[in-house]
């Protein structure tokens, strides 16, 4: 066998060996913390169906003692996405790394407790997540809805609140997504529409139509914290349309900016 010969084999050896090893590397999927806050029903159902779709994460179910029980566990187990179920007394959330969090149902104490920085299990847990910078997301039909019989400013406070929580940064979406890199050049930026590239733009506070029944007021069609200045900056502007909402510290933000506000 002459050298050219030898030399294309031993080539050809290297790549089927590099082949090989490629197709065995196993990618470990990013954890997911599923915080359950009711009795099992239907909307976990489901929920867990998706993520059984989906296919993207390891699942662990995290229940608070208080509800923790064998229908929880039986159910848990019949998914094969959920790898864990663990109870609160067993949670060190200090050890916790590189993980999401979903609420698939958020009684409407969590949202103000969260607000307003009480200490409860699922408070504490939120606020870990932020100290670890990791993504927090409620689903948005898991929300407590208005009847449409409590009063204007005690809706209005609720509201309040969910704001607070988009400031903090907290998801409020139809269902998980990944989480692309927003960090874009502005040619790139100019030529994609606000909607495609933010991922906070699923962020919404439930539609008020559904919320209030018959006391129905205009839905909010995007909501701008001070970290999404500039995604919906143009020409040293920023229009809102009916229903759209600033919070204060973007507007503070854009003010020191000089950036103008104008609501068309």
């Amino acid at each position: 066998m002459d050298e050219k010969r030898l030399r294309e084999l031993i080539i050809k050896a290297i790549e089927l060996i590099k082949a090989e090893n490629i197709q065995n590397i196993v990618i470990p999927k990013k954890k997911l913390y599923v915080i359950l806050t009711e009795e099992w029903n239907g909307q976990y159902w489901s929920f867990f169906e998706k993520l059984n779709e989906q296919n993207e994460y390891d699942v662990y179910a995290v229940i608070p003692s208080k509800i923790n029980s064998n229908l929880h566990l039986n159910n848990l187990k019949k998914f094969q996405v959920c790898k864990g179920i663990v109870d609160e007394k067993d949670i060190h959330l200090e050890h916790l790394h590189e993980y999401l969090t979903v609420f698939p149902i958020v009684p409407r104490n969590i949202i103000v407790k969260t607000a307003l920085c009480d200490d409860t299990f699922e408070t504490k847990w939120i606020f870990k997540c932020m100290e670890n910078g990791q993504r927090i997301i409620f689903i948005k039909s898991g929300l407590e809805k208005f009847s449409g019989k409590e009063p204007l400013s005690y809706r209005n406070k609720i509201l309040d609140y969910y704001r607070t929580l988009l400031e903090f940064d907290i998801e409020i979406t139809d269902f998980i997504m990944q989480k692309e890199n927003n960090i874009l050049s502005k040619e790139n930026k100019s030529n994609l529409s606000k909607e495609s590239y933010s991922t906070s733009s699923t962020k919404y506070i439930p539609n008020y139509n559904e919320s209030f029944k018959e006391n129905k007021l205009p839905s909010i069609k995007k909501v701008i914290t001070e970290k999404e200045i500039g995604y919906y900056t143009e020409n040293n502007q920023i229009i809102l349309n009916s229903g759209d909402i600033i919070t204060d510290m973007a507007r503070d933000k854009a003010g020191r900016l000089n950036i103008s506000i104008i609501r068309a």
